[in-house]
């Protein structure tokens, strides 16, 4: 797992500087990360709609 800036800073890096074999390898990892950041988006929002049902629970019981 690495940190969003880092990803950032790899997807920013100018094609040209690097060679063709390697664009093909980027990419890959830049498909890679994408999909790892739907799922870090996902889980994120699972996160937010079950802390949502806890606090609406807890606003039940104090009534």
């Amino acid at each position: 797992m690495r940190h969003c800036c880092s990803i950032l800073r790899v997807a920013s890096q100018p094609p040209h500087t690097q060679s063709p074999s390697s664009t093909r390898t980027s990419a890959q990892r830049l498909e890679e990360e994408e999909e790892e950041n739907e799922k870090e988006e996902e889980d994120e929002v699972k996160k937010r709609k079950r802390k949502r049902t806890r606090t609406k629970a807890r606003k039940r019981t104090r009534k």
